[in-house]
């Protein structure tokens, strides 16, 4: 990802690795959940990839982009700051994860035990 940000801004964007135990002591309300999540997903990333399908997600938004597309849409709005809300560094940019997630909900379909995915009867 951060080499595709870089390629899409014209300028060097790093990623900087936060592990779960770092991410859960950032003390803001929810860094806790956020980093059992985080933990989960690297800890059970064969089980957390299966139970998200991204045909199903293109069949409930049909819009879906891949982030290649989805970059090359919007890499002026990154770099007016505009989707962050304020004025983008001019010098190289970290990429870590954030606090505040904007991504756009859509209802999910659950099985009988939570997982995300098409209703199967």
């Amino acid at each position: 990802m951060a080499a595709w940000l870089s390629r899409a801004l014209g300028q060097e964007v790093r990623y900087q690795p936060v592990t779960p135990a770092a991410y859960r002591a950032f003390g803001f309300p929810g860094a806790d959940d956020l980093g059992n999540m985080f933990q989960f997903n690297h800890d059970f990333s064969d089980d957390f990839c299966a139970a998200r399908s991204v045909e199903f997600s293109r069949s409930v938004n049909p819009a879906l982009q891949s982030f290649d597309g989805w970059l090359a849409a919007n890499a002026k709005r990154i770099r007016s700051g505009e989707v962050a809300g304020r004025a983008a560094p001019r010098r190289g940019v970290d990429v870590r994860p954030q606090a505040r997630l904007s991504v756009p909900a859509a209802r999910a379909i659950r099985d009988s035990r939570g997982r995300v995915g098409p209703r199967t009867a």
